[in-house]
């Protein structure tokens, strides 16, 4: 006969193991995931590195460069999809495990290298696009994912 503390503990035990539901991404997209974030953070970063410097002040070409990384979200997160055969479930975890990488990457890259160039008082409207392109992607996904309710397939367009 079960007492209730064996049975709390028993339920305690379920709910930590993780089911098949709950890790939908296979180790094979994971790794592709983590890869296409380092992909797209060193696209970003040689962007950054090259663009002249009055794209990142705080003038109107920041403003369109912040416009311009919303579709670009979406456009990521749409092939990101195509390119992986991600099901709707899977585009938050997927942004998420592809965000994860790209920003483990800028976190090194803005300590200890010069990549994005040599001054870095010029870098924080630079560093402030990538958060928010990075927020974008998430955001993305999320509503890809849930647009119209639960589903095998994003409704994308």
């Amino acid at each position: 006969m079960q007492t209730a503390s064996t049975t709390a503990a028993s339920y305690a035990a379920q709910a930590s193991r993780p089911s098949a539901a709950a890790v939908p991404l296979s180790p094979s997209q994971a790794a592709a995931l983590a890869t296409w974030g380092v992909f797209l953070w060193f696209a970003a970063a040689l962007l950054i590195r090259w663009a002249p410097p009055v794209l990142f002040g705080r003038g109107t070409w920041t403003v369109l460069l912040f416009a311009a990384a919303l579709p670009n979200a979406w456009l990521t997160m749409w092939a990101t999809q195509r390119l992986l055969s991600l099901r709707a479930d899977q585009l938050v975890p997927a942004a998420a495990l592809a965000a994860a990488a790209a920003m483990f990457c800028d976190g090194v890259a803005l300590t200890w290298t010069t990549l994005y160039g040599p001054e870095t008082k010029d870098l924080v409207s630079a560093a402030a696009l990538l958060l928010w392109g990075v927020a974008a992607i998430l955001v993305a996904a999320f509503v890809a994912a849930h647009r119209d309710g639960p589903s095998t397939s994003a409704q994308w367009f």
